[in-house]
Protein backbone atom coordinates (compact mmCIF):
# COMPACT_ATOMS: atom_id res chain seq x y z
CA UNK A 1 0.00 0.00 0.00
CA UNK A 2 2.97 2.73 -0.37
CA UNK A 3 2.41 3.20 -3.69
CA UNK A 4 -0.89 4.66 -2.45
CA UNK A 5 -1.38 8.25 -1.25
CA UNK A 6 -3.95 8.57 1.71
CA UNK A 7 -7.45 6.53 1.60
CA UNK A 8 -6.73 5.06 4.56
CA UNK A 9 -10.41 3.68 4.87
CA UNK A 10 -9.50 2.29 1.25
CA UNK A 11 -7.14 0.34 2.97
CA UNK A 12 -8.91 -0.90 5.87
CA UNK A 13 -11.83 -2.08 3.67
CA UNK A 14 -9.11 -3.85 1.46
CA UNK A 15 -7.23 -5.72 4.24
CA UNK A 16 -11.00 -6.52 5.97
CA UNK A 17 -11.71 -8.02 1.64
CA UNK A 18 -8.76 -10.13 1.86
CA UNK A 19 -8.56 -10.76 5.08
CA UNK A 20 -12.34 -12.86 5.12
CA UNK A 21 -12.46 -13.21 0.89
CA UNK A 22 -14.98 -10.82 0.67
CA UNK A 23 -15.90 -9.11 -2.86
CA UNK A 24 -15.31 -5.48 -2.66
CA UNK A 25 -16.20 -2.40 -5.16
CA UNK A 26 -14.04 0.50 -5.22
CA UNK A 27 -16.57 3.42 -6.26
CA UNK A 28 -14.70 6.74 -7.71
CA UNK A 29 -14.46 9.14 -10.07
CA UNK A 30 -11.53 9.50 -13.03
CA UNK A 31 -8.01 9.86 -11.59
CA UNK A 32 -9.28 8.64 -8.15
CA UNK A 33 -7.43 5.41 -8.14
CA UNK A 34 -10.02 2.49 -8.65
CA UNK A 35 -7.96 0.98 -11.52
CA UNK A 36 -4.64 1.33 -9.56
CA UNK A 37 -6.04 -0.30 -6.63
CA UNK A 38 -7.18 -3.36 -8.71
CA UNK A 39 -3.60 -3.72 -9.65
CA UNK A 40 -2.56 -3.53 -6.18
CA UNK A 41 -4.90 -6.19 -4.28
CA UNK A 42 -3.88 -8.37 -7.77
CA UNK A 43 -0.53 -7.92 -6.27
CA UNK A 44 -1.33 -8.69 -2.76
CA UNK A 45 -3.33 -12.32 -3.93
CA UNK A 46 -1.43 -15.18 -3.52
CA UNK A 47 -4.28 -16.87 -5.70
CA UNK A 48 -4.92 -16.70 -8.95
CA UNK A 49 -6.76 -13.59 -10.35
CA UNK A 50 -8.54 -13.30 -13.72
CA UNK A 51 -9.01 -10.07 -15.64
CA UNK A 52 -9.26 -10.63 -19.20
CA UNK A 53 -12.43 -10.84 -20.67
CA UNK A 54 -11.30 -13.81 -22.91
CA UNK A 55 -10.12 -15.95 -20.29
CA UNK A 56 -12.78 -15.46 -17.93
CA UNK A 57 -15.41 -17.72 -20.34
CA UNK A 58 -12.65 -20.36 -19.70
CA UNK A 59 -12.08 -20.42 -16.04
CA UNK A 60 -14.28 -22.53 -13.97
CA UNK A 61 -16.39 -20.67 -11.12
CA UNK A 62 -14.99 -21.86 -8.12
CA UNK A 63 -13.15 -20.58 -4.41
CA UNK A 64 -9.66 -20.11 -4.20
CA UNK A 65 -9.26 -17.58 -7.50
CA UNK A 66 -10.45 -14.19 -8.10
CA UNK A 67 -12.00 -12.34 -10.46
CA UNK A 68 -10.89 -8.64 -11.52
CA UNK A 69 -13.02 -6.41 -13.10
CA UNK A 70 -12.44 -2.62 -13.81
CA UNK A 71 -15.13 -1.03 -15.28
CA UNK A 72 -19.25 -2.79 -13.88
CA UNK A 73 -21.05 -1.01 -16.15
CA UNK A 74 -19.27 -3.03 -18.82
CA UNK A 75 -22.09 -5.39 -20.76
CA UNK A 76 -18.92 -7.74 -20.74
CA UNK A 77 -18.89 -7.65 -16.90
CA UNK A 78 -22.72 -8.34 -16.59
CA UNK A 79 -22.95 -10.91 -18.50
CA UNK A 80 -19.92 -13.00 -16.62
CA UNK A 81 -21.46 -12.11 -13.34
CA UNK A 82 -24.57 -13.89 -14.36
CA UNK A 83 -22.33 -17.44 -14.62
CA UNK A 84 -20.35 -16.46 -10.84
CA UNK A 85 -21.47 -17.59 -7.87
CA UNK A 86 -18.76 -18.51 -5.70
CA UNK A 87 -15.45 -16.75 -7.08
CA UNK A 88 -14.87 -13.24 -5.27
CA UNK A 89 -14.88 -10.39 -6.81
CA UNK A 90 -12.83 -7.11 -7.20
CA UNK A 91 -14.52 -4.31 -8.92
CA UNK A 92 -14.85 -0.54 -9.52
CA UNK A 93 -17.24 1.63 -11.09
CA UNK A 94 -17.23 5.46 -12.02
CA UNK A 95 -20.34 7.66 -10.14
CA UNK A 96 -21.09 8.78 -13.16
CA UNK A 97 -20.74 8.81 -17.28
CA UNK A 98 -17.92 11.55 -17.56
CA UNK A 99 -16.46 10.20 -14.33
CA UNK A 100 -16.04 13.66 -12.49
CA UNK A 101 -18.74 13.21 -10.10
CA UNK A 102 -17.88 14.46 -6.17
CA UNK A 103 -14.34 15.74 -8.04
CA UNK A 104 -13.29 18.50 -6.15
CA UNK A 105 -12.13 20.56 -9.25
CA UNK A 106 -13.43 19.62 -12.29
CA UNK A 107 -17.63 19.84 -12.61
CA UNK A 108 -19.55 16.99 -13.20
CA UNK A 109 -21.47 17.02 -16.53
CA UNK A 110 -23.97 14.97 -16.23
CA UNK A 111 -27.39 16.02 -15.23
CA UNK A 112 -29.26 13.78 -12.19
CA UNK A 113 -30.98 12.33 -14.87
CA UNK A 114 -27.91 10.92 -16.61
CA UNK A 115 -26.41 9.74 -13.31
CA UNK A 116 -29.67 7.57 -12.54
CA UNK A 117 -29.88 6.16 -16.10
CA UNK A 118 -25.64 5.60 -15.97
CA UNK A 119 -26.12 3.86 -12.15
CA UNK A 120 -29.34 1.78 -13.14
CA UNK A 121 -27.47 0.28 -15.94
CA UNK A 122 -25.83 -2.38 -12.87
CA UNK A 123 -29.09 -4.66 -11.58
CA UNK A 124 -28.92 -4.81 -8.21
CA UNK A 125 -28.62 -8.63 -7.94
CA UNK A 126 -25.32 -7.67 -9.05
CA UNK A 127 -24.39 -4.94 -6.75
CA UNK A 128 -26.01 -7.19 -3.67
CA UNK A 129 -22.47 -9.95 -4.92
CA UNK A 130 -20.54 -7.44 -3.09
CA UNK A 131 -20.19 -7.81 0.86
CA UNK A 132 -18.15 -4.33 0.70
CA UNK A 133 -18.47 -0.96 -1.36
CA UNK A 134 -16.24 1.87 -0.58
CA UNK A 135 -15.75 5.51 -2.24
CA UNK A 136 -12.79 6.19 -2.99
CA UNK A 137 -11.73 10.07 -2.09
CA UNK A 138 -9.15 12.29 -4.24
CA UNK A 139 -6.12 12.97 -1.22
CA UNK A 140 -5.56 16.19 -0.25
CA UNK A 141 -2.29 18.02 -1.89
CA UNK A 142 -0.17 18.12 1.32
CA UNK A 143 -0.42 14.52 1.09
CA UNK A 144 0.85 14.30 -2.06
CA UNK A 145 4.97 14.21 -0.64
CA UNK A 146 4.14 12.28 2.61
CA UNK A 147 6.18 9.84 3.99
CA UNK A 148 5.41 7.13 6.21
CA UNK A 149 2.13 5.27 4.61
CA UNK A 150 2.13 1.67 5.66
CA UNK A 151 3.46 -0.58 3.55
CA UNK A 152 1.96 -3.60 1.98
CA UNK A 153 4.18 -6.15 3.12
CA UNK A 154 2.56 -4.89 6.85
CA UNK A 155 -0.41 -5.17 5.81
CA UNK A 156 -0.08 -8.99 4.48
CA UNK A 157 1.67 -10.00 7.40
CA UNK A 158 -1.51 -9.23 9.61
CA UNK A 159 -3.68 -11.11 6.49
CA UNK A 160 -1.09 -14.26 6.96
CA UNK A 161 -2.03 -14.42 10.33
CA UNK A 162 -5.70 -14.44 9.71
CA UNK A 163 -7.50 -17.78 10.12
CA UNK A 164 -9.22 -17.39 6.82
CA UNK A 165 -10.94 -20.91 8.06
CA UNK A 166 -13.19 -18.89 10.55
CA UNK A 167 -13.05 -15.83 8.44
CA UNK A 168 -16.10 -14.57 6.34
CA UNK A 169 -18.82 -17.49 5.67
CA UNK A 170 -16.22 -20.28 5.81
CA UNK A 171 -16.54 -20.49 9.68
CA UNK A 172 -19.28 -20.96 12.05
CA UNK A 173 -20.38 -17.18 13.56
CA UNK A 174 -19.35 -16.25 16.69
CA UNK A 175 -22.25 -15.19 18.94
CA UNK A 176 -23.93 -11.52 18.17
CA UNK A 177 -24.77 -9.43 20.95
CA UNK A 178 -28.31 -7.84 21.64
CA UNK A 179 -27.08 -4.39 20.52
CA UNK A 180 -25.95 -6.07 17.11
CA UNK A 181 -29.11 -7.92 16.52
CA UNK A 182 -31.01 -4.58 16.72
CA UNK A 183 -28.88 -2.54 14.26
CA UNK A 184 -29.08 -5.40 11.71
CA UNK A 185 -32.82 -5.68 11.89
CA UNK A 186 -33.38 -1.63 12.13
CA UNK A 187 -30.66 -1.38 8.73
CA UNK A 188 -32.94 -4.43 7.15
CA UNK A 189 -35.98 -2.42 7.42
CA UNK A 190 -34.86 1.06 6.85
CA UNK A 191 -32.84 -0.09 3.55
CA UNK A 192 -34.91 -2.83 2.60
CA UNK A 193 -32.25 -5.41 2.84
CA UNK A 194 -32.45 -8.82 1.21
CA UNK A 195 -31.63 -11.53 3.28
CA UNK A 196 -28.77 -12.23 1.94
CA UNK A 197 -27.36 -8.74 2.25
CA UNK A 198 -28.19 -9.41 6.45
CA UNK A 199 -25.84 -12.82 5.97
CA UNK A 200 -23.65 -10.73 4.18
CA UNK A 201 -23.13 -7.84 7.04
CA UNK A 202 -22.59 -10.74 9.82
CA UNK A 203 -20.08 -12.39 7.43
CA UNK A 204 -17.94 -9.38 7.10
CA UNK A 205 -18.47 -8.48 11.09
CA UNK A 206 -17.46 -11.65 12.01
CA UNK A 207 -13.90 -10.95 9.84
CA UNK A 208 -13.77 -7.56 11.57
CA UNK A 209 -14.43 -9.39 15.24
CA UNK A 210 -11.37 -12.01 14.37
CA UNK A 211 -9.33 -9.17 12.82
CA UNK A 212 -9.53 -7.27 15.94
CA UNK A 213 -8.76 -10.31 18.27
CA UNK A 214 -12.30 -10.96 19.40
CA UNK A 215 -14.49 -13.91 19.45
CA UNK A 216 -17.79 -11.95 19.75
CA UNK A 217 -19.66 -9.88 17.05
CA UNK A 218 -20.04 -6.37 18.79
CA UNK A 219 -22.11 -3.59 18.00
CA UNK A 220 -18.78 -1.68 16.41
CA UNK A 221 -17.76 -4.25 14.16
CA UNK A 222 -21.67 -4.66 13.00
CA UNK A 223 -21.56 -1.08 12.40
CA UNK A 224 -18.46 -1.07 9.81
CA UNK A 225 -19.70 -3.88 8.06
CA UNK A 226 -22.87 -1.95 7.47
CA UNK A 227 -21.31 0.70 5.98
CA UNK A 228 -19.51 -1.08 3.48
CA UNK A 229 -22.73 -2.71 2.98
CA UNK A 230 -24.63 0.62 2.53
CA UNK A 231 -22.79 1.92 -0.01
CA UNK A 232 -24.21 -0.13 -2.10
CA UNK A 233 -27.77 1.43 -2.27
CA UNK A 234 -26.07 4.94 -2.65
CA UNK A 235 -26.08 4.01 -6.03
CA UNK A 236 -29.97 3.07 -6.83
Amino acid sequence: MDRIIGQECVKRAVEVALSGNHSILLLGGSGSGKTLWINTIRDMLPTQVVSNYSEWTKVEDKEGLYFAIDDLVDNRANKILNQISKTPLIASIDLCKCGNYNHPIHVCQCSPEDVTGYRYRIKRSILDRFDISIELTYPRAELLFHKGYEKIEDILKRIDKMDTGKCGMNGDYPDVDEDSQKLIMIAYKQLGLPVGSCKAIVSVANTIALMSGGDKIQVEHVAEALQYKSANYHLM
